[in-house]
């Protein structure tokens, strides 16, 4: 059951980090003009990423884990620390002690961690993340991961269950 987990979200995520990476020069080819040809484009992206190694998939799970328990434990002033520099610039403590409150409480009341195996290019990464309460799943992450001055810094983190908007904040549920 595990290793259908990984492999699944593997997958997910590579389709996730490639629909990322690759949208923004759809959008511009499809976008710009065919009978100008001197039009500028946007630049091709290229993205080698492989599954990380040893070394690094321990870095990037330490990383994320490490902020997970000062969470867990209310001391976020050390939990921000782990936000890499442009989330820093963007997001301040204030913001993220609220963000946390509001979209990420399944973070301060979790008993078991578990990682897939990291994804990187050498510089970013991808890690799936699942928390669980009584052996109940109660979040699940997608983090997105900077190396910043050879420290792994959490650059972002996608919510995927529970879903960010709730029907409690006054969304009409699907029909």
């Amino acid at each position: 059951m595990n290793a259908k987990w990984i492999i699944r979200d593997t997958l997910g995520a590579l389709i996730l980090l490639s629909a990322i990476v690759t949208l923004p020069v759809a959008v511009s080819d499809y976008l710009s003009p065919r009978e100008m040809p001197f039009q500028p484009r946007a630049p091709q992206q290229s993205l080698d990423i492989s599954r990380s190694s040893p070394e690094t998939n321990r870095a990037m799970r330490s990383c994320v884990g490490s902020q997970l328990q000062l969470i867990q434990r209310s001391q976020l002033s050390e939990a921000y620390a782990y936000a890499s520099e442009g989330i820093q610039q963007v997001l301040s403590f204030d913001d993220f002690m609220g963000m946390i409150d509001e979209r990420f409480a399944p973070m301060k009341h979790y008993d078991t961690i578990e990682m897939s195996d990291g994804l990187d290019d050498g510089t970013q990464g991808i890690l799936r993340v699942r928390l669980s309460r009584h052996r109940e799943v109660i979040g699940v992450y997608t983090y997105i991961l900077l190396l910043e001055e050879d420290q792994w810094k959490i650059g972002g983190v996608i919510p995927e269950y529970p879903h960010p908007v709730s029907f409690e904040q006054g969304m009409a549920p699907p029909e």
